[in-house]
């Protein structure tokens, strides 16, 4: 449904004093809006026409100040009609009129400072920090780290609707007995921790057959800190990779949502997860010749898809795996049933926008957001050191058990000062075992590179064994690619390294050198079937004596 934004003059907004418009059933209500980071202000209002039927019509906001009252006559006629008044002249009642733009005007020189601000914000969500104070705000439906303000209902803005109770009364719900469900909602609050301490972002796909409850449960997650379809936290694959580095531009520890990888037409996901991860989008030349700036987030990013992404990634898959969780689903194993997910989609939409900040807020009453969030990093160390214990020692165990242990953490907070009932066993046994199919998925990938001896020895093995006359010359092996190519990745090389590693050893040149097909040379080669000479791509690989 469109929706058609316009401000909620309810609350925190003045009616203008005005006998005309008491004459004429308006009110105009008006407040100051207030830029949070620049402290600009601007004076809106917005003007509500009553008809006989008490039935109330709102203008758009309406920007105005006393020289310039933004063509204020265009919304109505009635707001420049003249009414009959009396008014006192040397303490005589005399008969005057005045119109609703004269009465704005008269409020606008003498009374602007009985306006209530409402503070804004316009650039990302999550954590700011202010340079000159060093203090900490974070910005999302409401401001945490702040002395108490009004906030305006700026369409920028994270949205809040219902009640904080029955969010977390669902999540429990359908918690219980769902490990796969708990970890998503821990990561969800654990979102501001990795904005708060710089982390590199997580990437946690969800992978399995529609009608299994995905989008249900990640639509939840995102409802801790916004509504479920909030299009700031959300979009599709469908994107270009240079679209959704823009929405995640500046998201420091809200969670964002890239759902249903079937939309898209990435072909292959290791670049764009990479980048993703990094947390920085490619710096680009604008028309000055000028490096634009460069879009940054640190934050938890949820996908969901049908099959996995490891599918639609380079052969050597180490890399991603590093850098993407993916959690492999079945019925049942995130909600009941349908019933329950329905239960959960009509909670969700009516309740939102109250877990996250509340979770956040508890991080300032705690103190750890103090002198850089110092005591928050002492906790998560401890949760490191003691998940790190309980994994394998290399690199990628290590390295994955520093991320999740932030999903730990948030847990753990969550259960002390949001009554959410996490099962920390359970959760973190969870964790182990998806480190450990992280690591039996990298072993199975990974085929150790053999030295340069070992693997000019094999080559040449398998020019003299396999290759006839034709390939071979007094100096130099003719190896048709196609069959370097198989060579080069039994040996251990991603495509095109094998090659670089014998030309740096003076073995190999090459004649073509551009494309992604490049580094080789072209031969001809006499057909075996008409005598007739033919180009052929091949690897050119000297014989050393």
């Amino acid at each position: 449904m469109k929706r058609i934004k316009k401000s909620n003059v309810k609350t925190n907004a003045l009616i203008i004093p005005s006998q005309a418009a008491d004459a004429l059933n308006i009110d105009m209500c008006a407040f100051i809006r207030k830029d949070i980071n620049t402290l600009k202000e601007s004076v809106v209002c917005a003007v509500q026409f009553r008809n006989e039927n008490s039935e109330v019509t709102q203008t758009e906001d309406i920007v105005i100040n006393e020289s310039d009252l933004g063509g204020f006559e265009k919304y109505d006629t009635r707001l420049k009609q003249r009414v009959p008044i009396n008014v006192m002249i040397d303490n005589e009642e005399t008969k005057s009129t005045t119109t609703c733009i004269k009465d704005l005007k008269k409020f606008l020189r003498s009374d602007l400072n009985k306006l209530p601000i409402r503070m804004y914000y316009d650039k990302g969500y999550g954590w700011t920090k202010d340079e000159v104070t060093s203090k900490v705000r974070f910005d999302g439906a409401s401001i945490a780290g702040m002395n108490e303000m009004i906030l305006d209902d700026h369409e920028h803005h994270l949205l809040r609707e219902g009640e904080q109770f029955k969010t977390i009364e669902i999540c429990n719900e359908v918690m219980r007995g769902r490990v796969s469900t708990q970890f998503l909602l821990a990561t969800s609050l654990a979102a501001p921790i990795f904005g708060a301490l710089d982390l590199k972002s997580l990437i946690v796909n969800i992978c399995g057959l529609s009608s299994q409850g995905k989008s249900t449960i990640l639509k939840l997650c995102i409802s801790l800190w916004s509504r479920p379809d909030d299009e700031h936290l959300s979009t599709t694959w469908y994107n270009t990779e240079n679209a959704i580095c823009a929405r995640l531009n500046n998201l420091e520890g809200v969670p964002f949502l890239l759902d249903d990888t079937s939309q898209g037409n990435t072909k292959n996901f290791t670049n764009v997860v990479y980048n993703i991860e990094d947390g920085k989008s490619k710096g680009r030349l604008n028309k000055l010749f000028l490096v634009d700036n460069v879009a940054t987030w640190h934050t938890c990013i949820f996908s969901g898809s049908e099959n996995s992404m490891y599918d639609k990634t380079d052969e050597d898959k180490k890399g991603i795996l590093r850098r993407l969780i993916e959690l492999d689903v079945a019925q049942g194993d995130l909600l009941k049933d349908e019933i329950q997910a329905q239960k959960v989609d009509k909670i969700s939409n009516e309740n939102y926008g109250h877990v996250g900040i509340g979770f956040v807020n508890k991080l300032f009453e705690m103190g750890l957001t103090d002198n850089n969030f110092e005591r928050l990093i002492t906790h998560l160390e401890k949760e490191q050191a003691e998940l790190q214990n309980n994994v394998h020692s290399n690199g990628v165990s290590k390295g994955l058990a520093k991320k999740l242990a932030v999903v730990l953490l948030a847990a753990k907070l969550g259960i002390e000062h949001l009554g959410l009932e996490f099962d920390i066993d359970e959760l973190t046994e969870y964790v182990q075992t998806l480190i450990a199919k992280t690591e039996l998925k990298i072993k199975q990938v990974i085929i150790d590179k053999k030295d340069f001896d070992t693997c000019y020895k094999e080559v040449c093995e398998f020019a003299e064994e396999k290759l006839d006359d034709r390939y071979k010359e007094e100096t130099k092996y003719n190896i048709p690619v196609e069959y370097f190519n198989i060579i080069e990745r039994q040996l251990g090389y991603n495509f095109k390294e094998l090659r670089v590693l014998f030309m740096r050893h003076g073995i190999c040149t090459f004649s073509n050198t551009d494309g992604d097909k490049g580094l080789d040379n072209t031969v001809r080669i006499m057909s075996l079937e008409d005598g007739v000479t033919k180009p052929k791509k091949v690897i050119t690989v000297t014989k050393m004596k």
